[in-house]
């Protein structure tokens, strides 16, 4: 051969490489590409996920909490009504400079800041009510002069007065001095139920008479009697001497409960509520509902307040949940961006350094005649090279395997179904991603020289039945083969294809029939001719051909794993052995693969 023809080679086999092995790469950039995205995308929306079910745990927390708060505040405020309640009960009678002394003495407005009044509501009967106003007159104890204009208000003609008598402190509630909380029939109603229940009772909220701003608010009342607390109800009706009552702005007592930080908070009195009919329940409180934005969280919780029931709505904004904060939000993206772009670039260059090195074989063939040596080590070097892509492409691949365990781990062993499905699509994806790497690169050894001897098939064929045995029994099929002749070429890239095809009759095998492999030799025309026939799905006409190309896929992933390169690996082979491989025949009933390889004398 001239040196021109060898150069028109050469410059055929440089445009050879050109135009096909760069498509080759970047399809495996673009996979690594599509592997990455998926991959980021699934442990974004883990963690994310994860995320929101952690801020809505600690909602859930804080929320309980306040209500607690709200809860423990109100029984103790309650603990005061029973403090003076055991002190009417032990002595009998108590005059307003002791029920003054008492409450000093507690100091409520240090201790009980949520309790705008104490007072003691006593019994008057319509026909003892001009006596007992001048009682109240001439009772100096705490005031020279006493309270000349004293008189029970309002002044309706009731049959039985429940009057405001003792009231602490009594700067800023002298308005209800003297005050019949008698005189509205609910009020009537609650103290007549605190006195037949023998036990602290609420009214619903009510504008107080000592109110100068917009809150409501509502009255604790603790029952007393002439003696210890009776157990029947005639008794209790026939020794109650009045009620001792708590008085409370709602507002305050909400404020004062504890640490209420939330982005809004709203209260109504649902203990009346009719649940059959549509109507809008009094709101009693509300803080921060009108600058509420509309993406935000609430929760409801019930608060029993002395025979009363509030329904308490706690809402928390988006931007307050987020629990995470804005770096941890855009951490997983980044680093999974970051980590598929690297993967990308390596997968790019190793394929760009493979077309340069193949280009430069290329040219080192104008020299073939002189400088065989020079193509022995170049060839070494091409194989060292397929070790050297081989780790450093699996060990990427090793780390996000450790990486989603470590993740395991760290979520817990016990995830719900969400959690559990994002990391089994992350476990699948990685796991399919080595696959690939794995098959890309057998493809890319498939191509390289190798050293023929003679071959025994049957010897071959049998190593790969016993490799194949588990998954066949495990579908309960069959594998015969028939006497197998001698060829000359790579045992081991030989046991390959083999063990490729004989393992994909068995995966594409029908579910209701167990599969059966039959495999026979003959010769035609300088050609061993190996026959690899199976009853499974069979082969369209239309793909017969093209199986054989990287990357075709009959099915998809989900219903038979793959990565599209056995068939395209088992042609590399054969092709390296200056032979052919090919679908002779397809149907229903199954399909024949057909290898030739030549016959050496």
């Amino acid at each position: 051969m001239t040196d021109s023809a060898v150069t028109r080679q050469v410059n055929q086999g440089r445009a050879h490489t050109v135009r096909t092995f760069p498509l080759f790469g970047w399809a495996c950039v673009l996979a690594i590409l599509a592997l990455g995205f998926c991959v980021t995308l699934a442990m974004t929306c883990v963690m994310q996920e994860r995320a929101a079910q952690l801020a809505m745990k600690e909602f859930n927390r804080q929320v309980d909490v306040a209500t607690s708060q709200l809860e423990n505040a109100i029984e103790k405020d309650k603990t005061l009504t029973v403090a003076i309640q055991g002190m009417f009960h032990a002595f009998g009678s108590v005059s307003r400079a002791q029920f003054n002394h008492f409450v000093n003495a507690v100091d409520i407005e240090r201790l009980f800041p949520d309790t705008q009044a104490l007072s003691w509501n006593a019994v008057v009967p319509a026909a003892q009510r001009a006596a007992f106003e001048r009682s109240v007159r001439l009772d100096d104890s705490l005031q020279p002069g006493g309270y000349p204009d004293f008189a029970i208000k309002p002044g309706d003609a009731a049959e039985q007065h429940y009057v405001v008598t003792y009231i602490e402190p009594m700067r800023g509630n002298e308005s209800a001095f003297g005050f019949d909380v008698g005189s509205n029939p609910a009020r009537r109603r609650t103290v007549e139920l605190a006195r037949d229940r023998a036990e602290a009772v609420a009214t619903a909220p009510i504008t107080l008479a000592q109110e100068t701003g917009m809150q409501k608010g509502f009255l604790l009342m603790m029952p007393v009697y002439q003696t210890a607390t009776p157990h029947d109800l005639d008794t209790r009706r026939e020794q109650f001497r009045g009620v001792v009552v708590a008085v409370f702005r709602i507002g305050d007592l909400v404020d004062g409960s504890g640490d209420l930080d939330f982005s809004a908070v709203r209260i109504r009195d649902v203990t009346d509520a009719d649940e059959s009919a549509d109507t809008e329940l009094e709101v009693i409180y509300e803080r921060g509902t009108d600058t509420l934005p509309a993406a935000h969280e609430s929760l409801t919780r019930r608060v029993d307040l002395a025979g009363r029931r509030w329904e308490v709505v706690f809402s928390q904004s988006a931007e307050a949940m987020n629990v995470d904060g804005k770096l941890d939000k855009w951490a997983v993206p980044i680093l999974g961006g970051l980590s598929t772009a690297l993967a990308a670039l390596l997968v790019a260059y190793l394929a760009t350094s493979r077309q340069r090195t193949l280009r430069r074989a290329a040219e080192l063939t104008l020299d073939l005649q002189r400088a065989n040596d020079k193509l022995s080590r170049s060839n070494n070097d091409l194989s060292q090279f397929a070790h050297v892509a081989s780790h450093d492409l699996q060990t990427p691949v090793r780390n996000i395997l450790g990486s989603l365990s470590m993740l395991e781990d760290a979520i817990g062993d016990d995830p719900d179904e969400g959690v559990s499905r994002y990391m089994q699509f992350l476990k699948d994806s990685t796991l399919r991603m080595q696959s690939l790497i794995s098959d890309l690169l057998s493809y890319a050894e498939s191509g390289q020289a190798m050293d023929k001897e003679p071959v025994d098939l049957n010897a071959t064929l049998s190593l790969v039945a016993e490799v194949t045995r588990d998954i066949c029994e495990s579908k309960g099929g069959t594998v015969q083969i028939e006497p197998m002749p001698q060829v000359l070429g790579d045992e081991q890239q030989l046991e390959r294809v083999f063990t490729n095809l004989i393992t994909n009759a068995l995966k594409y095998s029908k579910p209701d029939e167990a599969p059966r492999i039959d495999i026979t030799a003959s010769e035609s025309e300088g050609f061993h001719e190996i026959r690899i026939a199976d009853n499974g799905l069979g082969i369209d006409p239309e793909n017969q051909q093209s199986i054989f190309e990287p990357f075709k896929r009959l099915h998809r992933h989900n219903d038979i794993a793959g990565t599209g390169l056995g068939l395209a690996i088992c042609r590399q082979i054969i092709d390296r052995h200056e032979g052919s491989i090919s679908v002779e025949a397809s149907s229903d009933e199954g399909s024949t693969i057909l290898i030739q390889l030549p016959i050496v004398s």
